[in-house]
């Protein structure tokens, strides 16, 4: 309770994440770079120090494990951002979520999607749209279904018993065809997948029909997993 708020937390709450960032002393080093078409400046080193506090938890809220990290890096000034250690702690729950899904049975070289809070899983229209946008790696697991965003960085998962009902797929022109995937909490997701060989018919309908029986395959044994007796985590 000391540390306050963390700044960051497992969708379960099992882990919490608290970071801090202190400047290196001395003389910091700059290069310059130009030429006939570009020009620019680089950090030579690391000119800061980024420290994470990770704090587990059981399901009870007991805290069973604790460990630090640190890590020298630059804040600003590095290509694609800072190189720090994620405060919010993004990578371990993009472990979490590969981890959640448990073997892959089915994957996909990229996706797209659309989420909707439309009663009755409706399609929203350009204007209604909760969100939307597109990915790579969406893959059907045992337990979840997980996905990579699109810079492939982080990993997001739904996890079966939180999915209520798959319709079958739905044309919605201009867009492709998609399968619209509605959750326990009555929000709807539509996700439209591809792969290398579907590259000239993109986003095909063949395509969708076996990625969604593929989940709802995983679904249905899962269910039997559970009705035998044996949990599935």
């Amino acid at each position: 309770m000391t540390l306050g708020e963390p700044d960051g937390r497992a969708a379960d709450d099992s882990w919490f994440t608290y970071e801090s960032i202190a400047a290196r002393g001395g003389t910091r080093w700059m290069m310059a770079v130009a030429g006939p078409s570009n020009a620019g400046v680089s950090r030579l080193g690391n000119w800061d120090i980024s420290r994470r506090l990770i704090v587990r938890f059981a399901a009870d809220g007991t805290v069973t494990a604790v460990s630090f990290d640190q890590k020298e890096c630059n804040t600003e000034g590095t290509p694609g951002g800072t190189d720090c250690l994620a405060a919010s702690g993004s990578d371990l729950a993009s472990e979490d979520a590969k981890h959640r899904a448990g073997v892959i049975l089915s994957r996909y070289d990229q996706f797209q999607f659309v989420e909707s809070d439309h009663p009755g899983c409706e399609y929203p229209s350009v204007t209604s749209r909760k969100h939307s946008g597109s990915g790579r790696s969406f893959g059907v697991g045992e337990r979840a279904l997980v996905w990579q965003d699109k810079y492939g960085e982080l990993w997001h998962a739904l996890p079966l018993e939180n999915i209520q009902e798959v319709r079958p797929v739905e044309k919605h022109w201009p867009n492709p065809w998609l399968i619209p995937i509605k959750r326990v909490d009555g929000s709807c997701i539509f996700i439209s997948v591809g792969t290398e060989k579907y590259l000239v018919i993109i986003w095909a309908k063949e395509l969708q029909e076996q990625a969604r029986a593929a989940i709802l395959a995983s679904m249905q044994a899962a269910s039997r997993e559970h009705g035998n007796g044996t949990a599935s985590h």
